[in-house]
């Protein structure tokens, strides 16, 4: 019977002895180190939100190690759950997972036009006048095309008493631009280079193949006008993002053609970029 008393004895301590596995779990300690490992893996800010909340910390918050973290991709959310580790400020709760989903397909949503995003490119304190397309978060600086200035029409409309229309065109040479555009709604940005020009000064017009050249409707009319007539323009937004620099985008899809940005610089002087079919 002391035996047998014995030996239960033995399995009961047996037992209550932690495993290799769970005593590793106990003795794993979290660093910068293994949470920049997480982010890079493309684990989830939830799944190393919960991670950091059970596990032993030993966290180098100080400013080195925070620009260390942000240098290798550690979001602020995870950051802000390991101030909270150490005492710091408190992260934000966890969300919930999203439902599993559903086997029956539901039905396409109307497409919306996209909220235009923050802009990701930086222009320095005194940018150089122009304008600049943005790909791939990098700036394109477009080429400032000199065009010919060439009237249509001045005659008829004369020997018409004004009855026909006159044209003033700017005539770009070649059938395109040396930049062509990826997408329907590029973004742009305008650098005017003086403090009297502002985005409102700035015109995109829609341009014309014509003769193996591209063709710009500077005026139009009975009588002579000072500004491009709003049928041969392409509407668009402006945001002033820094001082002197306005971001463009547009609210509809461009149809693939060739236009021009015309500012306040004179109308021979224009910016001009394509967009493929």
């Amino acid at each position: 019977m002391r035996n047998l008393a014995l030996l239960a004895t033995l399995l009961t301590v047996l037992l209550l002895q932690p495993s290799p596995a769970a005593l590793g779990a106990q003795q794993e300690i979290l660093t910068n180190a293994s949470v920049i490992e997480l982010a890079r893996l493309d684990f989830s800010d939830d799944i190393i939100v919960q991670k950091i909340q059970t596990s032993r910390c030993d966290f180098d918050l100080s400013v080195a190690g925070l620009k260390a973290l942000k240098s290798g991709g550690v979001s602020e959310r995870v950051i802000s759950a390991m101030l909270q580790a150490t005492g710091g400020e408190p992260a934000p709760p966890a969300r919930k997972a999203d439902p599993a989903p559903s086997s029956k397909a539901a039905p396409a949503a109307p497409r919306a036009a996209p909220a235009a995003a923050p802009a990701s490119v930086h222009f320095d304190a005194d940018p150089e006048r122009g304008v600049y397309y943005e790909k791939n978060g990098k700036r394109v600086r477009l080429t400032r095309t000199t065009a010919e200035i060439a009237a249509k029409g001045i005659w008829s409309s004369a020997f018409s008493f004004g009855a026909k229309k006159h044209r003033v065109v700017a005539l770009l040479p070649g059938p395109k631009a040396e930049l062509c555009v990826a997408g329907r709604r590029p973004v742009f940005y305008y650098v005017p280079g003086s403090a009297e020009m502002t985005a409102d000064d700035l015109k995109i017009a829609k341009t014309a193949v014509r003769d193996g050249s591209r063709e710009v409707v500077m005026l139009e009319g009975k009588k002579v006008t000072t500004s491009i007539p709003d049928e041969y323009t392409q509407p668009f937004r402006s945001e002033r993002i820094q001082p002197g620099v306005y971001r463009l985008t547009f609210e509809e899809d461009l149809a693939p053609g060739e236009f021009a940005f015309v500012d306040g610089g004179g109308m021979d002087k224009l910016y001009a970029f394509g967009v493929d079919g």
